[in-house]
C-alpha cells in the first residue's frame, strides 16, 4: 500500500485549533487540562451524550458534525500531547483517507473524527478513546505491539 502524508494548510489548522476549544468548553474544561484528565471526561461526556448525539444526527446535522468535531479533534489533540503524535492528512494508494493522528514512527495512525462517528452511529459499538490513548504509549507498545512495523500505517479503531 502506497501512504502519502499531505501537511494541514493553515486553515486546516486553525479549524482544528478552533474545534479543540470549542470541544474543551463543551466538556467544561480548560483546553491546556492534564491530557489524562481530559480523556477520562471525554470518555464520561460521550458515554452520557452518544444516544442524544445519534439522534441530533436524524434533525440537525451541522450540530452533530460540530458534535464529532470537537470532540474527536480534542481526543487526538491529547495523544499529540502525551505521546508526541502528530496531525497530518493521509491519502492511501491515492484514496483520501482523512485528518488522522500519526505515531512519530508512522507505524500506527487513527482518524478521531471517524472513530467518534463510528462510536455515536453503532449503538452496540464500545467507547474505546479511553483505552487507544493508554494503549499507544511507548510502555505498552513495547510490550503489547512489539512487532509493529514504522511506516506501515496501522489504523487502530
Amino acid at each position: 500500500m502506497n501512504v502519502t502524508e499531505i501537511p494541514l494548510d493553515d486553515e486546516e489548522m486553525g479549524s482544528a485549533a478552533d474545534f479543540k476549544t470549542l470541544g474543551a468548553a463543551r466538556l467544561g474544561q480548560p483546553e491546556d487540562a492534564e491530557p489524562a484528565a481530559l480523556v477520562r471526561a471525554l470518555r464520561e461526556y460521550l458515554d452520557e451524550h452518544r444516544h442524544d448525539a445519534a439522534t441530533l444526527a436524524e434533525r440537525d446535522e451541522d450540530a452533530y458534525a460540530d458534535f464529532i468535531l470537537e470532540l474527536g479533534y480534542l481526543w487526538g489533540e491529547q495523544l499529540c500531547r502525551t505521546y508526541d503524535w502528530a496531525w497530518i492528512r493521509l491519502h492511501f494508494d491515492g484514496e483520501e483517507g482523512g485528518i488522522c493522528i500519526v505515531s512519530p514512527d508512522r507505524s500506527l495512525c487513527v482518524n478521531p473524527t471517524r472513530l467518534f462517528k463510528e462510536i455515536v452511529d453503532e449503538a452496540a459499538r464500545a467507547n474505546n478513546i479511553q483505552l487507544i490513548y493508554s494503549m499507544v504509549s511507548p510502555e505498552v507498545l513495547a510490550v503489547q505491539f512489539p512487532g509493529r512495523k514504522p511506516g506501515r500505517y496501522t489504523g487502530m479503531y
